[in-house]
């Protein structure tokens, strides 16, 4: 009985090991990742070049996720651009004020990068733009805990009579895996 209850106790000792040591192989993840709405005013203003928009403190809150699928920030293979709309909220008003308008990033860690930029032609006369993949990668960005968006705008009309209010929406497409 004693040869039979070890026996039985070393398959349990074995199986339980075993699957204890067994390498992790999590499928990709591969998710879009969707951060709430940003409105704000741009002030009116005589002059005419560069101007900030809009700046924004944004928590990256993926550490949870990624964890929550068994994944770490430095299983994060790429973060880009899913899409991120910049609309004027006010009836009637379009963004033709504005000739360029940037989006930028920023962390302690990683630095500054401008990640979209649209040229809008004189007259325009869409009260949104859309921005979409340029091919910048912002994985170290997102590996913070804390980033700053930046839009910023080159505008060539002053601003006048009144402020206008913009929203921004974003999402970006998130990719983790295992190993290399």
């Amino acid at each position: 009985m004693n040869i039979k209850l070890s026996a039985t106790s070393l398959i349990i000792l074995v199986l339980t090991f075993s699957q204890a040591c067994k390498k992790k192989t999590a499928e990709p993840l591969n998710y879009v990742k969707t951060y709430e709405e940003y409105a704000f005013s741009v002030d009116t203003t005589n002059g005419t070049g560069n101007l900030t928009l809009g700046v924004f403190e944004v928590q990256t809150d993926i550490l949870n996720e990624l964890s929550a699928e068994g994944f770490s920030v430095n299983n994060l293979k790429s973060v880009k651009i899913n899409e991120i709309k910049l609309e004027v909220l006010q009836a009637g008003q379009t963004l033709d004020y504005f000739r360029r308008i940037e989006l930028k990033l920023s962390t302690s860690t990683a630095g500054n990068v401008i990640f979209g930029t649209k040229d809008l032609p004189e007259n325009f006369e869409n009260n949104f733009i859309v921005f979409s993949d340029e091919g910048v990668d912002l994985k170290e960005y997102f590996k913070q805990t804390e980033m700053i968006f930046t839009v910023g705008g080159i505008n060539d009309l002053p601003i006048q009579p009144t402020p206008i209010t913009l929203k921004i929406s974003m999402k970006f497409d998130i990719q983790a895996s295992l190993g290399n």
